[in-house]
């Protein structure tokens, strides 16, 4: 849902898993949001989640 609302915006990984794993170390935090970025791309409706080594965004239409 952050990345949705975060407007098409780049979101640094390491911030983004912070925020999601705060009591995890970096490198847990940053290992499960690369499982669940893995996860998603499974499902319907998430082909226009981008990534690069350090960042993610989900630039959703507006009407979803």
């Amino acid at each position: 849902m952050l990345l949705g609302a975060s407007a098409g915006q780049w979101l640094q990984c390491e911030a983004l898993a912070g925020l999601l794993w705060p009591a995890q170390a970096p490198a847990a935090a940053r290992r499960n949001l690369r499982k669940v970025v893995f996860d998603a791309r499974a499902q319907p409706d998430t082909q226009d989640l981008q990534t690069t080594a350090d960042a993610l965004r989900w630039p959703v239409a507006g009407g979803r």
